[in-house]
C-alpha cells in the first residue's frame, strides 16, 4: 500500500501528464484516504485481492462516501444489465466489467444498453418519443448533436 504523500505525489503526476487518475479502493479506510488525496475518480473494486471473493455489495457499501464532484467507478462481479441498472441507481457513474466479456461465448456481441440518460427535456423526451429509450451512450450523444 502507498504512503499517503506517495497516493498525493502519483495523483499530481497523473495530472500533469494531462490525465486524471483513478484511484482504487477497497474499503472505507482505503476510500477515505483516497478523498484526503484529492482523487476524483474512484473506483470500488468488488474483488478481494487477498482471497479473489468478489461481492458487489461491496459497491453498494461504500457508494455513500463517495463525494459527488467525483466520478465513482464499480470494478468487478457485474455480472447483469439488471445489476449494472441498480449500481447506477445508487449513484455509479462508470463500470468496469471484465469477466462477464472474459467468460462470454461471444465477447464481442451485444453490448449491454442502458437507459437514455443524455441531456434533459426535449433530448430525453426524444429518446421516449422515438422509443429509443434503451440504447449506447455514443449513440444516444450521436442522435441528439444531429437531431437539435
Amino acid at each position: 500500500m502507498l504512503r499517503q504523500q506517495q497516493l498525493i505525489e502519483l495523483i499530481a503526476l497523473g495530472r500533469e501528464l494531462g490525465m486524471e487518475p483513478m484511484v482504487e479502493v477497497h474499503t472505507s479506510e482505503e476510500l477515505t484516504r483516497a478523498i484526503a488525496a484529492g482523487a476524483k475518480i474512484i473506483g470500488v473494486n468488488n474483488r478481494n485481492l487477498k482471497t479473489l471473493e468478489v461481492r458487489v455489495e461491496t459497491s453498494f457499501e461504500l457508494i455513500e462516501q463517495i463525494p459527488d464532484d467525483c466520478i465513482a467507478v464499480s470494478e468487478s462481479g457485474i455480472r447483469s444489465a439488471a445489476e449494472l441498472a441498480k449500481l447506477r441507481a445508487a449513484g455509479f457513474n462508470a463500470f468496469l466489467v471484465g469477466t462477464r466479456l472474459m467468460l462470454s461465448s461471444d465477447p464481442a456481441g451485444r453490448p449491454v444498453r442502458t437507459p437514455c440518460r443524455v441531456g434533459t427535456g426535449d433530448l430525453s423526451a426524444r429518446c421516449a418519443r422515438q422509443n429509443l429509450r434503451r440504447h449506447s451512450p455514443a449513440r444516444c450523444e450521436t442522435r441528439h448533436r444531429t437531431r437539435r
